[in-house]
């Protein structure tokens, strides 16, 4: 599925673009400060929109938390 992809997808941006990145003055660590920043910047935002569980989601509609949570089994917790 789509979500699913985005490893690999990235994969091959990353393998596309490291020579390039190699090549310019950053040189070869450069490769790896690039898609480390991506790494953590990506990290940073997942910490702050990422949620535990659709029915925790703002913009989700309540239809659609209801159907994913059918199609997963999900059933509430109480802490």
């Amino acid at each position: 599925t789509c979500s699913y992809s985005g490893g690999w997808v990235g994969n091959v941006i990353a393998l596309i673009t490291c020579g390039e990145i190699s090549r310019s003055f950053l040189g070869w660590p450069g490769s790896f400060y690039t898609w480390g920043g991506i790494a953590l910047l990506w990290g940073v935002l997942y910490f702050f929109f990422g949620k535990e569980s659709p029915s925790e989601h703002p913009s989700i509609p309540l239809d659609e938390k209801e159907y994913i949570e059918v199609s997963l089994g999900v059933t509430e917790t109480s802490e």
